[in-house]
């Protein structure tokens, strides 16, 4: 028994001396070898280039020769030839009867809404008047802000507890009163109306008048020079009619990065500050150099109703996108005999040897194709001894 409790202890302690032997080693070899490792990521390339320009569109002003008038239209509104945008009142009382009306509209809308569906409905409507109102005011819509504050009127400070016969009584005053005004209001307001279709905006700079056919041809100080003097908008103005379905971004860039581009083609423009957005947009024409720049014309009929206040712009020009996967200066391999590019994994505890399609070279990294055997978050090995195909490095 004693012999059989030594030869345990012996074959513990062997055991024992060989697992630490073993463990020391690793040890020793990871301080001297050490394993780094990367996560391969997806990556986007982008080659683009800034531009300034502006926006250019088939539009005409909206005067009809007096402040008395009122607008209907909605911003960004469609219109037929033949369409109301605007009432003139030949007197001031109309206009105040006008606005009474709309009052009254709103009213009796408002009503309707808290008697068919409660307070849910009628706080609907508060909170879209009082939007309205943060919203012209952000985008310097200010002709609508006086509507907008007579329907926070109507709908914010005008509301409180309201019984079923309260809100009967009160929409059979609003409306008696309603009936009443339309009767007498005819005789005292013109309609104004719209020649042809168009869409309709309340955002004018006088900058109307500038045709697609004047950029033609421009140099950038020319450019620059037809949007600097003051544009003819005054107080009779009450909106414009754009009648054009494309618009175009007249922009100013180096002369290096317009040779990138070709007549004709398709190019991803990311709009900022004014308006943001990309869009697709073709390149009509391509100016002369002057000054190491030049005038590039690019059309689209794309995201004209929200570009349609937007007079200066700023945009990016996307000439290429490179996608792939992000690798390490220090993880890429060469085979001399091929020149097969390659690149160690990690699977498991093993090395294992992924060829990898080069698709951009930069600093300190490769861009390479993604494939299935080498995608995003793999880890990829930078550096470790004596690396090769199956080789156990964990």
């Amino acid at each position: 028994m004693e012999r059989t409790d030594t030869l345990i202890k012996v074959i513990a302690v062997v055991v024992f001396i060989a697992l630490m032997c073993y463990v020391g080693y690793y040890f020793i070899d990871s301080q001297l070898n050490p394993l780094v490792t990367a996560s391969a990521m997806e990556y986007t390339i982008k080659d683009t280039a800034s531009t300034e320009g502006y926006a250019v569109r088939t539009e005409e002003q909206l005067s009809e020769g007096s402040a008395r008038v009122s607008v209907t239209a909605e911003e960004c509104e469609k219109l037929s030839a033949g369409s109301t945008y605007a009432y003139k009142f030949r007197t001031r009382q109309a206009m105040e009867a006008a606005d009474r009306t709309r009052e009254l509209e709103l009213r009796i809308a408002w009503l309707e809404a808290l008697e068919a569906n409660g307070t849910t409905a009628a706080d609907s409507m508060a909170k879209d008047s009082v939007r309205a109102v943060a919203y012209s005011t952000k985008g310097g819509n200010f002709s609508d802000i006086q509507e907008n504050l007579a329907d926070i009127n109507v709908t914010v400070f005008q509301n409180g507890e309201y019984t079923e016969d309260k809100i009967q009584a009160e929409l059979e005053s609003a409306r008696a009163e309603l009936e009443a005004m339309e009767n007498d209001q005819d005789t005292d307001m013109e309609r104004l109306t719209v020649s042809v279709p168009g869409i309709y905006s309340a955002y004018t700079d006088g900058f109307e008048s500038v045709t697609a056919e004047q950029l033609q041809g421009l140099s950038p100080t020319e450019l620059e020079n037809l949007f600097k003097e003051a544009g003819s908008n005054d107080s009779r103005v009450s909106g414009k009619l754009v009648t054009g379905i494309d618009w175009r971004y007249a922009a100013i860039i180096d002369t290096e990065n317009a040779a990138k581009l070709e007549e004709g083609r398709y190019y991803d423009l990311e709009f900022s500050n004014t308006y943001n957005g990309t869009v697709n947009m073709r390149v009509e024409s391509i100016g002369n150099a002057a000054g190491g720049r030049c005038v590039v014309v690019f059309v689209s009929d794309r995201d004209l109703t929200e570009t349609i206040a937007a007079r200066e712009l700023t945009a990016d020009i996307v000439f290429s996108l490179t996608t792939g996967i992000r690798i390490p200066t220090a993880a890429m391999h060469r085979d001399e005999e091929t020149g097969q590019t390659y690149v160690y994994v990690i699977s498991g505890v093993q090395a294992l040897r992924v060829d990898a399609s080069v698709v951009g070279e930069y600093d300190d990294y490769y861009l390479v194709e993604a494939t299935g055997n080498l995608r995003d978050g793999m880890e990829v090995i930078v550096e470790a001894k004596d690396l090769y195909n199956g080789k156990v490095v964990r």
